[in-house]
């Protein structure tokens, strides 16, 4: 079906949607779907549990247990059933007390698993109430050292809730980013972006717990993410790499420490290891187990989220590769996707719409694009390795959406053979107030002092590189709403809600191809 404002095919009643990358600057810390408390960009049950101190479980605070039973050594060892830890174990042949493993248990024991990729948690009984526990992966295995915030002495944290069930929703938080330059600088990020904000003064802060109510967080999320994924164990990764999840920069770099440039800051941005690390632990400690016929797994995450789940994907293949070849292994990466070449059809119109600066704004005659090298080596970001190998004389590429994920959707050897899904309000807010066309007034409400035609241009421009995708979902939205809304506007009747695509496309091992990508005129009020 199409009109005269909008491209709108599927090759089926299966129907895909689309996540996009974010790379918002750190004008606000933004990330979320929509009006709402959740500045982080995370999922708004969790993040209500995150954000205050009185609702911990009275300071609970145990040990999760470091030491496992194995031992690492370095030398020259057996493989996998020798009872030394060594390559990519993650366990080799112990049991241990599961309480060893994490709060989230009450008892039993686990066995190391004889693939060695983690213990078997099947005969650990959970604790009652659940509880949402917080793991520090630097605190529980030295493999897991460098998954650090930016600012030094802060440990990574992702929180988990266990439900026993064989699918997984785990979440990459949203947050921009930030350099060591002018624009988006890193010292005026704040400190619940830049380490580990949970830090109460409990004492042993490793793992901090409270009571984790499914029911609750289904609910509260129901009206963006799959019915079929509503009793899933739900996994929330903090961000605080300030890198779109994909740096591996882990020995701090002196950047400046204030707007005059007279002291610096040593900051590391290391969300790619960030990412790797929950992984493992998931696998070693949660049960997270590739051999379960049963496993399903959902990646997603909003704003800089959406980018880290565009750009880690690949990470979670390569650790669940029999779950991703069986086709059950899904991403939707939300409001991350940017245009490339703004520059060159800003030109053409009345006006500067390029970056503001965050101190006064000011235009700067920069775009984000023109930004990409330099991110890339000051975060060391790595990307998929098919994107890597096409463009290896500017990896930089592979931060874009429209770049990237062909290579994750081609199969084999062109690409990754995934299924990836790309979400990107084509008229984001706050994009637009990045670039200047919007002025952000307070919390979710703009005001407009011109630049609807270089609104409408960078949108049209955005919808062509992201066009021929085989999974998007891409309306050009009304205000308000940095990434897509539950539901379209009351007359775009022909297409499909958000949550209905977003459930189709978990239930399928191959989703059939969707795509609704509106090019209409977005007419500001």
């Amino acid at each position: 079906m199409y009109d005269s404002h909008s491209k709108f095919f599927h090759a089926s009643r299966a129907a895909l949607l689309l996540p996009a990358v974010l790379f918002a600057t750190a004008l606000p810390a933004c990330g979320d779907d929509g009006p709402g408390p959740d500045t982080d960009g995370g999922a708004p049950a969790l993040d209500a549990t995150l954000g205050d101190a009185g609702e911990l479980n009275d300071g609970a605070a145990r040990d999760g247990g470091a030491d496992l039973g194995a031992t690492v050594d370095g030398g020259d060892l057996g493989g996998c059933g020798d009872g030394l830890l060594e390559g990519d174990e993650l366990c080799d042949g112990d049991t241990v007390d599961c309480t060893s493993l994490g709060t989230s248990y009450a008892s039993g024991n686990a066995t190391c698993r004889a693939s060695c990729d983690g213990y078997d948690v099947s005969t650990c009984e959970r604790g009652e109430p659940m509880l949402l526990e917080y793991v520090k992966p630097a605190e529980r295995d030295a493999r897991w050292l460098d998954a650090q915030c930016s600012e030094t002495g802060a440990p990574f944290f992702f929180t988990v809730g266990l439900t026993g069930s064989d699918r997984w929703h785990i979440e990459l938080a949203g947050g921009g980013f930030c350099s060591d330059t002018a624009i988006s600088p890193c010292y005026g990020r704040p400190g619940s972006l830049t380490r580990d904000r949970e830090v109460r003064g409990t004492g042993d802060d490793r793992m901090v717990v409270t009571p984790f109510d499914g029911e609750r967080y289904g609910a509260v999320e129901a009206p963006l993410y799959p019915r079929s994924f509503s009793d899933a164990n739900r996994v929330h990764l903090h961000y605080c790499s300030n890198d779109v999840w994909s740096g591996t920069r882990v020995d701090p770099l002196a950047i400046p420490g204030d707007a005059e440039g007279a002291t610096t800051m040593p900051f590391r941005f290391a969300g790619r290891i960030n990412v790797r690390a929950t992984i493992e632990a998931l696998q070693q400690r949660f049960g997270l187990d590739d051999a379960n016929p049963e496993l399903r797994v959902f990646v997603t995450g909003n704003s800089a989220g959406g980018f880290g789940t565009l750009l880690n994907v690949d990470q979670f293949a390569a650790a669940l590769p029999n779950t991703a070849a069986a086709g059950r292994l899904h991403a939707m990466a939300r409001a991350g996707a940017i245009a490339q070449g703004w520059g060159a059809v800003d030109a053409e119109l009345a006006g500067d719409w390029s970056l503001v600066r965050t101190e006064d704004g000011a235009p700067t005659g920069t775009y984000l694009d023109e930004l990409d090298d330099d991110l890339v080596q000051l975060f060391q970001s790595e990307f998929s390795a098919p994107c890597e190998a096409a463009h290896a004389a500017d990896r930089s590429q592979c931060m874009y959406a429209g770049v990237a994920t062909p290579f994750l959707t081609a199969p084999a050897p062109e690409g990754l053979g995934l299924n990836i899904a790309i979400v990107q309000n084509l008229a984001d807010p706050f994009y637009a107030n990045i670039h200047g066309m919007l002025v952000r007034t307070s919390g979710y409400d703009f005001v407009v002092p011109g630049g609807e035609a270089a609104t409408t241009a960078y949108g049209d421009l955005l919808a062509n590189q992201l066009d021929g995708l085989r999974w998007l979902y891409a309306p050009r939205h009304p205000l308000r709403f940095h990434g897509i809304p539950p539901h379209l506007p009351p007359e775009d009747t022909t297409v499909p809600s958000l949550r209905d695509l977003a459930e189709t496309f978990v239930s399928s091992t191959d989703p059939a191809p969707f795509s609704y990508l509106d090019f209409g005129l977005f007419q500001l009020p």
